[in-house]
């Protein structure tokens, strides 16, 4: 083989390696995606990137990656980070908007990607239960990631609180040497403190336990939970199942999901009667005010049956809110 045919079959071999690259890229194409805002309450407003003057937040508005959204003293606002998602504000919330994208191979979605920031305040969250969706919330305590999840996350000064009410969801703690802290359905985390001084613990409300955790993630020791611990665990329940019905009645959440959701609280509902304590109950029909943790009354219009697994269809194709962009 003399020296010029070698050089052909290198310069063949590099283009077919180049060609491969290309075909590669273009078949998992990741876009950032703009988050609809389905509904606003009260008074709320939003600033995009850079030094830019915040403006009044409306039913209506895309934002985008950067965006900054703030609640007022009495508010409440839904949006859609990336379809199959929804995520409720309560009064008094600031959140940031750092990642939003669609990965696509070809016309086959392969992830929806939404990160948040949560300053101060309230959220609840839901995304569809299929492995694309994933919902990341960042804290100063700790990172939030989410699958297929329904929960309620608030921080207020140096203390987090978030409860899971179904899917997988996982809570990595800033500064932590061991592997995320899951945080099984019907169960509440606490954390408190930051640094080495961090106070974590997780009440499993369903088999009434609290697990004790260090400050850098590893499990200490499980006692029998408090009255306390599964009256606090119960009001962001509340405000999660308050969340779902908002997520139904937007068609942003599924029959399968709310089926999920019910199966858990089915069984929190079975552990706090044998506690004494009142059950989780769903959001009283016609309800418009903001729903946060704690105020079972704050809920919104929840279709009939919602507890039982009826719901609207879930706006999985794009035609009505959140389309794939």
């Amino acid at each position: 083989m003399n020296r010029q045919t070698k050089l052909l079959l290198k310069s063949g071999f590099l283009r077919i390696a180049l060609l491969c690259s290309v075909a590669h890229v273009a078949q998992a194409a990741s876009a950032t995606v703009l988050a609809p805002v389905v509904d606003v309450k009260g008074s709320a407003s939003w600033a995009g990137r850079g030094p830019a003057k915040s403006s009044t937040l409306r039913s209506g508005e895309s934002l985008g990656e950067g965006s900054a959204i703030k609640t007022g003293a009495d508010s409440r606002v839904v949006f859609s980070p990336v379809p199959g998602t929804a995520v409720s504000m309560a009064k008094r919330t600031s959140v940031s908007l750092l990642r939003l994208a669609v990965t696509k191979s070809g016309d086959t979605v392969q992830s929806r990607d939404a990160v948040m920031k949560l300053d101060i305040g309230t959220l609840s969250f839901s995304s569809e239960p299929r492995n694309t969706t994933r919902v990341a919330v960042q804290t100063p305590l700790g990172t939030i990631s989410a699958e297929g999840a329904a929960g309620t996350i608030a921080l207020k000064n140096s203390s987090l609180q978030i409860a899971s009410l179904s899917g997988k969801m996982t809570f990595a703690i800033t500064g932590g040497s061991h592997a995320p802290i899951s945080i099984e359905q019907g169960s509440f985390l606490v954390a408190s403190g930051g640094g080495t001084n961090a106070t974590i613990r997780i009440v499993n409300v369903i088999t009434r336990t609290t697990t004790d955790f260090s400050a850098a993630g590893a499990q200490l020791s499980t006692r029998d939970a408090t009255v306390q611990d599964l009256e606090s665990a119960r009001g962001f329940f509340e405000a999660t199942l308050a969340h779902a019905a908002i997520a139904v009645g937007y068609g942003l959440l599924s029959t399968g999901a709310v089926a999920e959701i019910s199966a858990t609280l089915t069984n929190i509902n079975q552990s706090l009667a044998i506690a004494g304590i009142a059950s989780v109950e769903a959001p009283a029909v016609g309800s418009s005010t903001p729903a946060s943790a704690g105020t079972a009354s704050e809920g919104a219009t929840a279709p009939a049956g919602f507890t039982s697994g009826s719901a609207n269809p879930a706006n999985l194709s794009g035609q009505i809110i959140s389309p794939e962009r």
